[in-house]
């Protein structure tokens, strides 16, 4: 039987409880807890008190790397943002990167800090200075990270309330809405040289070979992020780097509700181009646009501007990911004339569906990035053993003996293959 009522259940549930772009963040957040308003204080009172309330309990070495600001706006306003786990990333000073012997010349080398890494023997993330060289990028990958919106009790508790008649619908709902509905949109970066990492906290120095760009919506300590929210100017966008190793903890090690996440990870080779020089190109200018906008992203966020304020429709991860790749491969001057407009044709044809996760497969197919099933494999996080790059970071995790079962097969979107995933 297909779900007639199901699927119009779920258009409106989609938006309302799906918890997209927005993926558990790591152990250094605190819990949830439901956003309270705090009163309005004169802006000159909080000055200087306001930049040393909001590093307090980080690391003295690390302040300085830290962005001090509060909400302007929203339920939460005059709130610190957190900032124990997620940060923006800008520049290294270049006298500073001069200090550690990180290169630092904009062109070559760029240091940049607030890299979200996970320390060689360490649990725990902190943040890491990183040298980076845009031209020894060797491949970019698409990956979409599927995660539950809804816990098993949760669920239980909304079937309890519906009709009889009505139950065996609602289970598939819940199915299709955590099984294909809820994902987090990021980009993936292969080096060909190891990436100079050093501690913000105490110097250690470490090397890591990827990088992940995210785009995640912030609250203030403590916050509790869903769509509606999204949508009411509670949030900034925080324009992130991790080292793989870090994701792949958050995606994948990290507990929720008692047990490991091991979240389903889907990830597409991206080719910008057939000629390997015009790709590479491209690649080196997605590094340096994305280090543009995260910049930006700083910037607006010290000053206050709306302009850094997470919307659920308007700036998520999804529309900044792709924004990027745009950016990159218009301003890369690798397209022609008639290549340019062909491109811009294809940008306005998934303009009005584009910030949706579920849908970035179909918007960077339609650019022509993405192979139709050629290049998208769809793994299960904890094996992942078609990635050759994965095989050190399990074993740091411990997950090096876990049998092979990759690649797990997702049903086309809406297709008979999908009912009857539906169905089970």
């Amino acid at each position: 039987m297909t779900p007639v009522f199901g699927i119009a259940f779920l258009t409106a549930a989609s938006f309302l409880a799906l918890s997209g772009c927005q993926p558990k963040a790591s152990q250094n957040e605190v819990k949830s807890v439901e956003l309270a308003a705090e009163p309005e204080a004169d802006s000159d009172e909080r000055g200087n008190d306001a930049l040393e309330e909001c590093v307090q309990g980080l690391a003295e070495n690390d302040k300085q790397y830290a962005l001090a600001t509060r909400l302007w706006v929203g339920k939460a306003k005059g709130q610190c943002v957190m900032n124990t786990a997620h940060r923006p990333t800008r520049q290294l000073p270049l006298d500073q990167a001069a200090a550690i012997d990180f290169a630092n010349d904009g062109v070559n080398a760029i240091s940049i800090m607030n890299v979200s890494h996970i320390g060689p023997g360490s649990k725990e993330s902190t943040f890491w200075l990183a040298e980076i060289h845009p031209k020894d990028v060797k491949a970019v990958y698409f990956q979409l990270e599927h995660f539950p919106t809804l816990t098993d009790d949760v669920a239980q508790k909304i079937i309890g309330k519906m009709p009889k008649p009505l139950r065996p619908l609602i289970v598939n709902d819940i199915k299709f809405l955590n099984d294909f509905l809820a994902a987090h949109t990021q980009i993936r970066l292969q080096f060909n040289k190891p990436i100079k990492l050093r501690s913000q906290v105490n110097g250690e120095l470490t090397t890591t070979n990827d990088l992940v760009f995210s785009v995640e919506a912030v609250g203030q300590k403590g916050y509790a992020f869903d769509l509606v929210a999204g949508l009411q100017k509670n949030f900034v966008a925080v324009h992130r780097i991790t080292t793989y190793e870090q994701k792949f903890y958050d995606m994948v090690v990290m507990e929720e509700f008692g047990k490991p996440k091991n979240h389903i990870v889907e990830q597409g080779l991206m080719k910008f181009s057939d000629d390997p020089a015009k790709n590479s190109a491209v690649m080196e200018k997605l590094v340096r646009v994305y280090l543009n906008r995260s910049a930006q992203n700083w910037a607006q966020m010290e000053a206050q501007d709306d302009a850094s304020l997470y919307h659920t429709k308007n700036y998520n991860c999804t529309t900044e990911v792709i924004r990027s790749m745009d950016q990159a491969l218009l301003e890369s001057g690798t397209l022609s004339r008639f290549d340019t407009l062909k491109y811009k044709g294809a940008m306005a044809l998934t303009q009005p569906v584009f910030f949706f996760p579920m849908v970035t497969h179909w918007a960077l197919q339609n650019r022509g990035l993405l192979t139709r099933g050629k290049d998208l494999k769809v793994y299960a996080a904890p094996t992942m053993c078609s990635d050759p790059a994965m095989a050190d970071i399990k074993a740091r995790f411990g997950l090096d003996k876990t049998p092979c079962v990759d690649p797990v097969q997702r049903p086309t979107w809406l297709t008979g293959e999908m009912r009857a995933a539906m169905m089970r």
